[in-house]
């Protein structure tokens, strides 16, 4: 590709020389090792095992069945968490082990309340109040599985999901590059937690990813004029799952849309948004629809209404809450099954590397170019004030109930930025090492956590009660992560290999 010189618009809206099509096979290669690290997580974690996600499970088996509406049957919080729902009595029971295993259940949610017509039991489920967009996709798919292996359907299909919408995350922001270093900064934004989370029965993984389809998306879509039939939809489908998957979802994405105008200026920004043809017209309403329906069901059901549950035993802000600012962010890093439970050490020092590494190869272009640098800062302040100031208004009646993978789906823009910053140093194209390492340290990363749990969980102290659970072999987990490794050699082979001269060179 010949060298061009390309006059910088205003605000840094670049469009990149040439096709695409030379980076699919990296896309791919990408994609397969993201499933198979999921597919690892999937067969060491014993079923329900995962947060909360027996709750999900009755939820996404209940709104299959056709009960989609919100819960309406509260018990008392010694009784059980949430609002009763009828739930297949095979599924209820394969959950009751796991459920037992945890400290927080209450007794109707590991057991049934009552026993319905049609092989059906009434049992709460905290998760009955929430938005039941992902729930009819999961439990559809998983319809015609029963007990585990209902569950384990589930899963594949929160895998499959989350790996569309990683596939289009890495599709859209190499729409707009000259390199393949977005694709190792992307991979390092998907953190082990993020991978643990899309293996799960639950909506939060697929939050995650579609917040980094938007901003890889949004970013595509204010920096290309001429953008390709599947970008708009793409974007607005993934704008559709961020907001009906968590009830924070559309304050994520007005967050979002905030952080696209700072980096393109607002009226570029809206240019962009707005479609252009009926077919995006439609994509559109789908979307707004989708912000609509949210917002309604979330004042009507009154999702996670901290009230409804009994207040922490003495909440103490402060000196905790300085605490958890070191802990929010380990918490997103790493923390697997429950949020208080960190991962191997190991696991740290990987991803941590990969963090620092990248940050120092990026920062510097970032702090140099004034519309990165104040969407930089916007996402860091963000990152840190919103789980502060929610702490601050609600410790009271739920005490420290945020986690730290809340905001991943906003603060996954940090690694987006730091990708648009890697793609415009000319400089980068000598260093290989980082293109070489990135993708085979993320892949040992996620394979250690995995192994690691499925390690502790085969032990024979880990149930308390006598557990069902017809463990695959650890082999298995081995096996599928030699299966990852060797993709990532190969995916790492390929950046390598096809790291050109810059392509461009930036006034």
């Amino acid at each position: 590709m010949s060298t061009e010189v390309i006059a910088a618009p205003r605000h840094d809206v670049l469009e990149p020389v040439g096709g695409r099509s030379r980076h699919g096979r990296s896309v791919l290669l990408a994609t397969i090792a993201f499933l198979c690290c999921g597919l690892t997580w999937i067969v060491a974690l014993a079923p329900f095992t995962g947060i909360d996600e027996f709750d999900h499970a009755f939820r996404a088996d209940s709104v299959a069945q056709g009960h989609w509406q919100p819960g309406s049957d509260p018990l008392p919080s010694r009784l059980g968490r949430g609002d009763l729902i009828p739930v297949h009595a095979d599924l209820a029971s394969s959950a009751a082990t796991a459920c037992l295993n945890l400290p927080y259940p209450g007794t109707y949610n590991c057991s049934p309340y009552a026993a319905e017509p049609g092989g059906n039991v009434l049992i709460a489920s905290a998760a009955a109040r929430y938005d039941p967009v992902y729930y009819l996709i999961a439990g559809t798919l998983a319809k015609p599985f029963h007990g585990d292996a209902e569950l384990y359907a589930m899963r594949v299909a929160s895998l499959a999901i989350c790996a569309a919408l990683f596939a289009i995350a890495l599709w859209s922001l190499l729409l707009v590059s000259g390199t393949r270093w977005p694709i190792v900064a992307l991979l390092a934004g998907i953190l082990p937690t993020t991978v643990y989370s899309v293996a799960l029965a639950a909506p939060n993984g697929t939050q995650m990813m579609a917040g980094l389809a938007v901003w890889a998306g949004g970013i595509a879509l204010v920096r290309r004029e001429l953008r390709p039939r599947l970008l708009y939809p793409a974007t607005a489908v993934a704008m559709a799952l961020l907001v009906t998957t968590h009830t924070l979802g559309c304050l994520w994405l007005g967050l979002i849309g905030v952080g696209l105008a700072l980096y393109a200026g607002l009226r570029r920004t809206l240019l962009a948004l707005r479609p252009r043809s009926a077919g995006e017209c439609f994509w559109f309403a789908l979307m707004l629809l989708s912000i609509v329906f949210e917002v309604v069901w979330v004042l009507l059901a009154r999702t996670n209404n901290p009230g409804d549950g009994t207040p922490p035993v003495d909440p103490h802000l402060w000196p905790d809450l300085p605490n958890h600012l070191v802990l929010w962010p380990l918490q997103a890093i790493a923390a697997y099954p429950m949020r208080n439970q960190p991962a191997p050490t190991g696991v740290y020092a990987l991803a941590l590397a990969i963090i620092v590494g990248l940050a120092a190869l990026a920062l510097r272009h970032v702090y140099r170019h004034p519309s990165m640098r104040r969407t930089f800062v916007f996402l860091a302040a963000i990152t840190v004030l919103v789980p502060v100031v929610a702490t601050v208004a609600t410790y009271r009646t739920a005490g420290f109930a945020w986690q730290g993978r809340y905001g991943m789906p906003f603060s996954v823009g940090l690694f987006v930025i730091a990708a648009l910053a890697l793609d415009r140093r000319p400089d980068l194209h000598r260093r290989r090492l980082p293109l070489a390492t990135v993708p085979v340290l993320w892949t040992l990363a996620q394979i250690l956590g995995a192994r690691h749990i499925g390690d502790k969980q085969r032990g024979h102290d880990y149930f308390s009660s006598p557990n069902s659970w017809h463990a695959p072999p650890l082999a298995v987990v081995d096996l599928l992560g030699v299966v990852a490794l060797v993709v990532a050699c190969w995916l790492s082979w390929r950046l390598v290999r096809d790291t050109p001269s810059p392509a461009r060179t930036w006034s």
